[in-house]
Parts: structure tokens; C-alpha cells; sequence
């Protein structure tokens, strides 16, 4: 499992840390040091030093310190040097082959993250592998799983199923029906009951719910009755116009709630626990 780390704050290393710890994973964490960065607005381009680099690896060190014992391995720190962190964190992610990334977020609104091109949003809508996205760390006890009989999202609850009996979490597995059409209903009660027997075979709490309207506001307003600790979902892969113009439902998800979300894109299932 690796941790996307920024030195601005420890959320997702705290996050990445326990859930680490509770599956029993190897742990490894990137961080990315832009050797230059440019602020074009006021005509500005600073270059890091040597030493700048230094003091942030020292930093990093001394707060993966504080989790070292409970994990079952050394620690892997890897700072990774260029002017474009989301590409770096991938490229790191994908060479090694690390099964699940853990992402902070500082919560930008959608329309800033298309604009400038938020790191969180570059890397979940080119990651292979499943990612958390961390804004607020909460302990993971119960989680609101959105499905919606796509392979996808099939593959979304077998990687569920593994943190779920890591941290003893209930499920709920949501399936939206956009209309109160009888054929709609009937398929949107199928895709959450599939989900279920899936989760159950695995000897995980779960029950499913349905709801009519749009998916993302369901999930949304879902998560915050309930208070659910985690929210998953599968989504596919598109470029950044695509995803803002049709509003995709995973990443209005993201971009609206401060809940911790796993979203798995169109990638085949691996285990989380290697």
C-alpha cells in the first residue's frame, strides 16, 4: 500500500497508517518535491535547493517515526523530484505495483480543480489501482457502497470486502434507480443484492438499500444520514472535460463530501493485502 504524502499536513499518513496496520500490509510512502515552481500570475519561479529537499525528507522521517512499531515492515520513503506531483505519485504507484494508494485532499471545489488541475484529480482519473482519497480522517466502522451492476463496480466490492473485514465495518450497499419505473426498480434492487451475497460470502455485515434520483445527490444525502465512515465506488476512467460537462457520479462524490472515499476505475480486482 503506498501514501501519497504532502508535508502540509499528516491526515493521510495517519489514515494510511492504520489501515495499513489493520491489514497487515506493506507500507510505503511518496512524496514529490517540485524542483521549480512557477506562480505566473505574479511573474515568479523559485527553484528548490538541495538542503529544501533535505529538511522535507528529515520531516517526512520524523512523522513515519511515530507508526513505525505498528507496522509489520520497514517503512519504504521514497521522494520522488518533478514539476508535476499527480505524475510522479503515478509513475511511482505503477512501477512498484503497489495495490492501494492513500491520497490527501484539501478539499478544492470542482470547478478549481478543473481549472488549475488538482493533484487529487489528476491521480484518480489516471490511477490503475484503487485509491483513497483522504480529507478527513475517521476511524472505519461503517461504509456506504454504491453500485451499479457494472464489472466495475463488482470489482469495487471485492476490494471493499477486504477492508471491511479488516476493520470489522457494515456495509450498506446502495444502488440508485434514476427512475420509478418498474424495470429501473427491479434493476437497481438485483445490482444491491448481488453486492450483498457478495459481501456475506465473505462473512461481512451488509444490507442493501434503493434509492430513486440522481446518483450522486442519493449517495451524498445518503452518507450524511447515516454518517457512514468510508464511501466506495467504481467509476470509469475519463478525461477532465468529460468528467466536468457529464458530472460523473464518483467525482461529484469526491469533490463534495469530506468523508474519506475509495474509488476503483476501470481496473482489474487485486488484492489490497500484499
Amino acid at each position: 500500500m503506498a501514501v501519497g504524502k504532502n508535508i502540509e499536513g499528516s491526515k493521510e499518513l495517519q489514515y494510511g497508517a492504520n489501515l495499513a496496520e489493520a491489514l497487515g500490509a506493506r507500507f510505503g510512502i511518496i512524496h514529490v518535491v517540485e524542483e521549480v515552481l512557477v506562480y505566473p500570475v505574479w511573474g515568479e519561479i523559485v527553484v528548490r535547493t538541495k538542503e529544501e529537499i533535505d529538511l522535507r525528507k528529515r520531516r517526512i522521517e520524523a512523522e513515519v517515526d511515530k507508526y513505525k512499531d505498528r507496522l509489520k515492515s520497514n517503512v519504504k520513503i521514497r521522494i520522488r523530484k518533478g514539476n508535476s506531483p499527480a505524475s510522479e505519485i503515478l509513475r511511482e504507484l505503477h512501477e512498484k505495483n503497489y495495490d492501494l494508494l492513500v491520497l490527501g485532499s484539501r478539499g478544492a471545489t470542482m470547478v478549481i480543480e478543473f481549472l488549475v488541475g488538482g493533484v487529487s484529480s489528476q491521480v484518480v482519473r489516471q490511477a490503475k489501482k484503487p485509491v483513497i482519497v483522504v480529507k478527513k480522517t475517521r476511524e472505519i466502522s461503517s461504509v456506504l457502497m454504491c453500485v451499479d451492476g457494472s464489472k466495475c463496480s463488482c470489482e469495487s466490492v471485492l476490494c471493499l470486502a477486504q477492508i471491511a473485514m479488516a476493520t470489522n465495518a457494515d456495509v450498506t450497499i446502495l444502488s440508485v434507480s434514476e427512475s420509478n419505473e418498474d424495470d429501473s426498480l427491479k434493476r437497481a434492487r438485483e445490482f444491491a443484492r448481488k453486492g450483498v451475497e457478495i459481501l456475506r460470502e465473505h462473512g461481512i455485515r451488509a444490507r442493501e438499500l434503493v434509492r430513486v434520483g440522481k446518483p450522486s445527490e442519493e449517495v451524498l444525502r445518503e452518507s450524511r444520514r447515516q454518517d457512514f465512515d468510508l464511501i466506495a465506488m467504481g467509476s470509469l476512467r475519463k478525461s477532465a472535460v468529460v468528467d466536468i460537462l457529464l458530472r460523473e457520479a464518483a467525482s461529484e462524490v469526491m469533490h463534495n463530501s469530506m468523508r474519506p472515499m475509495l474509488i476503483c476505475r476501470d481496473c482489474a480486482h487485486e488484492s489490497v493485502l500484499a
